[in-house]
């Protein structure tokens, strides 16, 4: 299982780092290894805004952040702690709603851009109109990320007890206050994982942000790291595919992952450790 999960990601480290258009196949390694396609990347933003990309998409990826760990928050408060009549079917029907793929909606989601689109830019300003396609990716992607992540939640607030609860209502905290100083806190670790979750959305889709994006704005350095990084493998606007550089932006749009990886380490390492002792 390990040289099967490893194989391809060498060969990712391997390609990055050959000379040329294309990954050689019969070694993972070059022997002529190169930095070319990174400086490539990195030195021409005319052809290649590469460092524009990457800050759309973390533009993105934390709008997303914030959108969905607070909506998810709430709901999964609602649903862990308050009875209220229709609560178990409408648990059910969250379930059947993250059934339904991305692709089977893109013809709702592009309609509800429209709608967007004309109330936080009437003017269609196409100046405006980026970010505006920037706020309804990150809305579309923690919408998209919630009924699971609220399921998720849910089930982790359960295992915490209400005794605290009744304590803290006890000595006069409202819901609110419960919620920020003792739920939260004791939700650091899964709502850590939710975040990291989050944040790989902005990073990973590119069906609906191609679509959204080419609609907002005819610049290239608008766009998406997902956008750029499937262009140079498919070709198009660059006129042929470029594999290795494909590769070697792969590993570079790593780095955030890691340095956000590292910085939740803490608490995803203890949401593992006490997922593993409930019960």
């Amino acid at each position: 299982m390990v040289a099967i999960v490893i194989y391809p990601i060498l060969f990712v480290i391997g390609s990055a780092f050959t000379p040329g258009k294309y990954p050689d196949t019969q070694s993972w390694w070059p022997d002529n290894a190169s930095w070319e396609h990174f400086s490539y990347l990195l030195s021409n933003p005319s052809k290649y805004p590469f460092v524009s990309w990457m800050l759309n998409t973390l533009f993105v990826a934390l709008f997303t952040i914030i959108l969905q760990v607070i909506f998810t928050l709430f709901s999964g408060y609602a649903y862990s702690r308050f009875n209220f009549r229709g609560k178990k079917h409408a648990l059910i029907l969250l379930l059947v709603i993250q059934m339904v793929p991305t692709v089977a909606a893109l013809t709702a989601s592009i309609t509800l851009y429209d709608y967007f689109s004309r109330l936080f830019n009437p003017t269609n300003s196409e100046a405006v109109a980026k970010y505006v396609a920037y706020l309804f990716l990150a809305f579309a992607y923690a919408g998209g990320a919630i009924p699971w992540n609220t399921y998720l939640l849910k089930g982790y607030l359960d295992s915490i007890p209400r005794d605290l609860d009744e304590a803290a209502k006890i000595d006069g905290a409202g819901n609110f206050k419960i919620l920020w100083k003792i739920i939260i806190p004791l939700a650091k670790p899964i709502l850590a994982i939710q975040a990291l979750w989050a944040f790989m959305a902005g990073f990973s889709e590119f069906i609906l942000s191609g679509v959204i994006l080419q609609a907002a704005t005819s610049s290239v350095t608008d766009w998406t790291v997902p956008m750029g990084l499937r262009v140079l493998l498919m070709g198009g606007y660059y006129g042929e595919s470029q594999e290795t550089t494909y590769n070697a932006g792969s590993l570079m749009i790593a780095v955030p992952f890691v340095l956000l990886f590292m910085a939740l380490n803490k608490q995803i390492t203890s949401g593992l450790v006490q997922g593993g002792s409930k019960g």
